[in-house]
């Protein structure tokens, strides 16, 4: 039935096929509701509410159907609570039956009901860890003319003391024989809580002491003095390294979880104070001014060069700046020939406009003019920079 209910043949084409979890199997193998409630679901419900009922029972509990602080916790930690106390419990006080039928002693078949035995749960239970075990109550067989009372079966409970080898403690533990065969089976105290499903733990104790351990896995807290042993310790229990957060709602109760969940949504929708929003404006206000800051003096340094060149220009001399100004001028506007300065033209010259007669005239009269010479002697005491000089 449940392969039905993953295959629909109209979103066949469009959805992956999805693994189902043993436990779920096994959960309603169990219970014996498996083909009852698929078969059911299939007729009258819609088929994607039908896959999410079976592939995710957690969420069908019914602490979790209220609109309530509880109904907005992680889905990791509704499924840690559906396998903590709804999945069954491996059978210790009775010997289930194998199979599904079973013959009756006048020949007739009949279907086999392993139903688990009711079980009473003490607060000395979470105290400790019993391994599984309970106190049961029922009735002796006795005398049927005799009138029946109810009668009590208490497990031997005793303290030991138990090592846990990540958290690298002693403890002193309630326990039963059942608790320390069932570590001694596992290799160690650690073991037995990281590997036993949350059902067969019972134990409130058991499940703190396994969040510590997912925990000191996790933030790798553990051993901070021997850096050799914390690796060792990694490396072996490398498989039930869990995320941070997911290992940090582990183990919780149905209270703990409602006053975590309450101030997780309390903290995200508190206003921030004004004085908080000051100072962060404060803040952001000093860092742009110390960027402005660091601008300017870059800005600053680059100004100190070029002032230190105009420096180092006004503290020569005159004879340095001519000599300076003359070699320029020397180098880059005329060019000396025979003793005459000749200039080499910037254009291209019409030598059919030089060779008119007017311009020849005026060249001849430019020539004459002692003045304007080129080999003059006042035109050589003329600065190159514009300025004519005292004799």
């Amino acid at each position: 039935m449940i392969d039905d209910l993953q295959s629909d043949p109209k979103q066949k084409s469009q959805e992956e096929h999805t693994v189902i979890n043993p436990v779920i199997i096994d959960f309603y193998t169990r219970t014996g509701i498996l083909y009852t409630i698929g078969s059911t679901m299939a007729r009258r419900i819609p088929i994607q509410l039908a896959k999410d009922m079976i592939l995710k029972p957690w969420t069908t509990v019914s602490v979790f159907q209220k609109n309530d602080y509880l109904s907005r916790t992680p889905e990791h930690y509704k499924k840690f609570y559906w396998e903590w106390k709804k999945v069954p419990q491996t059978p210790v006080h009775y010997i289930p039956t194998p199979g599904k039928f079973e013959e009756m002693p006048n020949g007739d078949i009949v279907q086999v009901q392993n139903v688990p035995i009711p079980l009473r749960e003490p607060k000395q239970l979470h105290e400790g860890i019993w391994g599984g075990e309970a106190i049961i109550k029922g009735f002796q067989k006795r005398h049927p003319l005799r009138m029946r009372v109810p009668h009590y079966w208490v497990p031997s409970v005793k303290v030991s003391v138990l090592y846990s080898e990540i958290l690298d403690r002693y403890m002193s533990i309630t326990v039963t024989e059942r608790t320390l065969r069932l570590i001694d089976q596992h290799y160690g105290f650690d073991s037995y809580l990281l590997e036993t499903s949350p059902s067969n733990l019972m134990s409130k104790l058991a499940l703190k002491l396994r969040r510590e351990m997912l925990l000191a896995l996790t933030r790798e807290t553990l051993y901070p003095e021997n850096p050799s042993k914390k690796k060792e310790i990694l490396e072996k229990y490398n498989k039930f390294i869990l995320p941070e957060e997911e290992a940090d709602w582990f183990g919780l109760s149905l209270r703990e979880a409602l006053i975590k969940q309450r101030r997780l949504e309390k903290a995200a929708n508190a206003p921030m104070p004004l004085k908080h929003k000051f100072r962060l404006e404060f803040v952001e206000y000093l860092k742009t001014m110390q960027e402005e800051d660091e601008k300017v003096a870059a800005v600053k340094e680059e100004g100190e060069s070029v002032a230190v060149t105009d420096l180092e220009y006004d503290a020569q001399s005159d004879t340095e700046r001519n000599d300076a100004g003359r070699v320029y001028y020397e180098e880059n506007e005329p060019q000396i020939v025979m003793g005459s300065y000749m200039f080499e033209p910037e254009y291209e010259v019409d030598e059919q406009v030089l060779a008119e007669p007017e311009v020849q005239q005026e060249d001849l009269a430019l020539l004459q003019n002692m003045d304007c010479s080129l080999t003059s002697k006042w035109l050589s005491r003329v600065n190159p920079f514009g300025k004519k000089q005292d004799d």
